[in-house]
């Protein structure tokens, strides 16, 4: 966490607003997050609102509803909010809606990771698209993530080939899905994208990182899908992902010695 005086400074550096006791009020009710007081800045700057403005939707997110808090949740109220508006703030600003696309395959996938180059397939035809808008290439793509990071809803990492998001910020944009009714599909066409990408791995021993790859975001898919599934919707899921596996067997018994 910020302390109060790191808090400030911060939203004052990020926004350029030298309300001090708007920004005191924010970052309270943020609990001194940095995530959260990073998407607060991001969009309080992106729309040029001032604290009072932005406190105001932040109290009436619908987020409240949305996250069912638990004993001993980590994370303080507000930060999840912040998701949902800065997630919103994103979506508005691409309305071709690549990097609301971009977050939801990224939050049903690991935490530890999503390569460029797994993004950059899941823009091409046949994959996550459900009409001829939704294509895209890797200069489109890169924007989106470029977008995102702004946001701080995405982080490159140090050779800026992978992207990941904050545990929190995977799980808000997953309960949206479930929510709206897009998760099953969604899950669903993220497992044909892994059993394309598993099928097309060479020997094990000649790669595998990416053996090794393939195999956590195929357990993390169906760790993420899991809790959101009921009795009727397991099939479809499921079976896609026993595909993925069966895809590339020798990668998952080669690969990191184990079976999942």
């Amino acid at each position: 966490m910020f302390t109060e005086p790191e808090a400030l400074a911060y939203l004052a550096q990020r926004t350029g607003h030298s309300d001090e006791n708007g920004a005191r009020q924010l970052a309270s009710e943020l609990g001194f997050l940095p995530l959260g007081l990073a998407q607060a800045a991001a969009v309080i700057a992106a729309q040029h609102l001032d604290y009072p403005t932005y406190l105001a939707r932040l109290r009436t997110s619908p987020a409240r509803d949305l996250l069912k808090r638990t004993a001993g949740e980590p994370y303080p109220h507000g930060a999840a909010e912040a998701i949902v508006l800065a997630l919103d703030a994103a979506a508005d600003s691409a309305p071709s809606g690549l990097c609301q696309r971009r977050v939801n395959v990224v939050a049903l996938l690991s935490a530890a990771g999503v390569s460029r180059e797994l993004l950059y397939a899941a823009g091409q035809p046949g994959f996550l698209q459900h009409d001829a808008e939704g294509l895209a290439g890797p200069p489109a793509i890169d924007e989106a993530l470029g977008r995102l990071a702004s946001a701080s809803l995405l982080t490159f990492s140090v050779d800026g080939a992978t992207v990941t998001a904050h545990r929190l910020t995977m799980r808000v944009a997953a309960e949206r899905q479930a929510q709206d009714g897009t998760l099953t599909r969604s899950g669903a066409s993220i497992a044909q994208l892994l059993k394309a990408v598993t099928q097309s791995l060479p020997e094990p021993w000649q790669n595998r990182p990416a053996a090794r790859d393939a195999i956590q975001q195929i357990m993390a898919l169906h760790e993420h899908l899991a809790p959101h599934l009921g009795d009727q919707d397991t099939a479809l899921p499921e079976a896609l992902l026993g595909s993925a596996v069966q895809g590339g067997p020798r990668a998952i018994s080669e690969g990191n010695g184990t079976r999942p």
